[in-house]
């Protein structure tokens, strides 16, 4: 089990290396830190000669790719204080949006365009995000949304630290730990092939994102995860998992995210509310909390109606004028058309109407007319009505 665990950690510590991402790697090594520390208060194991030895191979095989590869050289320590440096500026200018607009924040998708009024005379990038998880709920959603997430992840610590997991009692009856043992019914098979299945539907469905996965994707990480799956299939099918897994990978997760950008994406956020449920769903030995039926239906009726209303007035209004744009870049002749329709599709956004002054700009070059002109600063004050700091 250790040399399947080593063999499925190294590619993946070996393109964390390759992307050159600081932050990651500190996490990283951070969170292997603090899992050894926590393994062993829960379990107090007896050490032999394996695990040294397996783990000191791996540590060698992966300090012998990442020189031979030459992934850090002297530009990459030297960048570090600069790329810190940088983040310093985002901070800055973020909590003075922050200051300006601490209720309901600047709006989840808006912060690119909103941050130029807040950049610093010195700064030079139009950043999307401020590579601080804190700091971007709070710039993005406002004050009650980043009490929210405290809150949520103040209960989720609570929870792990109740559970009094670590260092009570033997690995055999720790309450920390959930013995995942083959009951009758076992929903294995189920689970394995329901996240192949969704694997694979993963790309049709991405066709719909700015930017789909591509055929390289499936080609090359099918055939890995189902290595990784048939490599680990003893201790999926029987092993045990500690609470203290998900908990250290939620902690590693947000250390990264502290100083990285990207928690408003689904893919990100999605990884992190994923191992805060693996860990509150290990509850051998805690009495769970179970809401009365009626408590429950009216939770999923509220939740439904606002996923609707997330659909009807976010998703669904930038999905169709994507596509509509996306369609007037591929067919020219038909151009402003599929423009307008994105107009329509999303009257609150501003690309749609800085496409169409730019073509109306074009024309009125080869034709100096009057409506064209007038069409030309139409489509520009809209634009800056809709977008007053992206100019």
């Amino acid at each position: 089990t250790w040399l399947a665990v080593v063999a499925c950690a190294l590619p993946v510590a070996v393109c964390l290396f390759l992307t050159h991402s600081r932050t990651g790697c500190l996490a990283a090594v951070f969170g292997l830190l603090l899992l050894v520390a926590a393994l062993f208060l829960e379990r107090r194991p007896r050490i032999g000669w394996k695990l040294p030895a397996v783990v000191a191979s791996a540590g060698a095989v992966l300090v012998a790719a990442v020189v031979a590869l030459g992934v850090v050289d002297n530009r990459v320590s030297s960048a570090a204080a600069k790329s810190l440096g940088y983040r310093v500026q985002y901070w800055q200018s973020t909590a003075r949006m922050i200051a300006e607009r601490p209720i309901a924040g600047c709006g989840p998708g808006n912060f690119q365009h909103a941050y130029t009024r807040y950049m610093l005379p010195e700064a030079s990038e139009e950043i999307a995000d401020p590579h601080n998880f804190v700091m971007e709920v709070w710039a993005t959603a406002g004050t009650p949304a980043l009490l929210a997430l405290l809150g949520v992840l103040g209960g989720f610590a609570s929870s792990m630290l109740r559970r009094g997991g670590v260092g009570q009692g033997s690995a055999e009856t720790s309450t920390g730990s959930a013995r995942m043992d083959a009951p009758q019914g076992d929903a294995t098979p189920h689970v394995v092939g329901g996240a192949a299945f969704g694997f694979l539907l993963s790309v049709p469905i991405g066709q719909i994102s700015s930017a789909p996965p591509g055929i390289g994707v499936l080609i090359v990480g099918l055939p890995l995860a189902s290595v990784a799956v048939i490599l680990l299939w003893r201790w999926i099918d029987a092993g045990r998992l500690s609470a203290v897994l998900p908990a250290v990978g939620v902690v590693v997760l947000l250390v990264n995210l502290l100083a990285a950008g990207a928690m408003g994406f689904p893919g990100v956020a999605g990884t992190l509310w994923l191992l805060m449920a693996l860990g509150l769903n290990l509850t051998e030995g805690v009495r769970p909390h179970v809401l009365p039926r009626a408590a429950a239906v009216a939770g999923l009726g509220v939740v439904t109606a606002l996923l609707f209303c997330c659909w009807a007035s976010g998703f669904n209004p930038v999905v169709r004028s994507q596509t509509a744009m996306r369609l007037a870049s591929q067919e020219p002749a038909e151009a402003d058309q599929h423009l307008r329709d994105a107009v329509v599709a999303d009257p609150l956004s501003a690309e749609p109407w800085r496409e169409l002054a730019q073509r109306a700009f074009v024309r009125w070059l080869r034709n100096p007319a009057k409506e064209t002109l007038d069409d030309f600063q139409t489509c520009v004050k809209t634009a800056l009505e809709l977008a007053p700091h992206s100019a």
